[in-house]
């Protein structure tokens, strides 16, 4: 345990260096191809779901409901290789793996966000569907108030924690996650070093790879609770 706590995990066998800098090295691209496709999550679900909570019941409610079940339903793993195979092999749109290019982004930032973006598109349009239901919402939009106004400026906020909830649970789901697009598309990350550590046997790399995983995924729920209190300030007060 006193190793532990100074990140001696031993040396790995396979690359021959300490095994906390082999993975220490890979996190960096794995938190920055999780938080790009958390960012372009958010752009996406959020709007969506706003739509259709200032629409229910409509056609762009249902066609957007559509769409987040049917993203949420896919497999993620599937979805990689079905890209691979019809964008990359078949067409040659897309590089099948590695990240020379902005194009060779495209694949693994999709199949992060596949998931993600169907959960929380629904988990928006529930909460805003309870916020904009409120007596002052109600109140403001009898004063003459826009629906826009009222959506974005006052309503989104005030449904703001459980969106926030779902994110942060959803991003430290891309962390774990980044372990499929390295497999896939050989994405130069933790997931990388990991599924190269089981191949090999090397139990220091896989050991200290799952330690800093969990550290990192603490550090996200740490985090959200700071923005907790950033979106609401009762939380700070109490």
């Amino acid at each position: 345990m006193g190793n532990v706590l100074r990140l001696d995990f031993g040396q790995s066998l396979y690359q021959q260096r300490p095994a906390a800098v082999a993975v220490l090295s890979a996190m960096p691209q794995t938190i920055l191809l999780a938080a790009v496709a958390m960012a372009l999550t958010l752009l996406a679900a959020i709007p969506l779901g706003t739509v259709a909570a200032l629409h229910p019941h409509s056609v762009q409610d249902r066609l957007i409901t559509l769409f987040s079940l049917l993203t949420a339903s896919i497999p993620d793993f599937w979805f990689a290789l079905v890209g691979v195979l019809v964008l990359s092999v078949n067409l040659g749109l897309l590089p099948t793996s590695g990240q020379a290019s902005l194009l060779s982004w495209i694949l693994p930032v999709a199949t992060l966000m596949l998931h993600p973006v169907g959960v929380l598109t629904q988990v928006v349009r529930g909460a805003m569907l309870e916020t904009l239901n409120a007596g002052y919402v109600q109140n403001a939009r009898a004063r003459g108030y826009s629906w826009k106004r009222l959506a974005f400026r006052h309503a989104l906020r005030n449904a703001a924690l459980p969106i926030i909830t779902v994110a942060g649970d959803r991003a430290g789901g891309m962390v774990n996650g980044a372990v499929i697009v390295s497999a896939v598309f050989a994405w130069p990350g933790i997931g990388q070093v990991l599924v190269d550590a089981v191949y090999n046997r090397d139990f220091a790399v896989i050991q200290a790879g799952v330690f800093v995983v969990g550290i990192a995924v603490i550090l996200l729920n740490f985090l959200v609770d700071l923005i907790y209190a950033a979106a609401d300030p009762r939380i700070r007060i109490s």
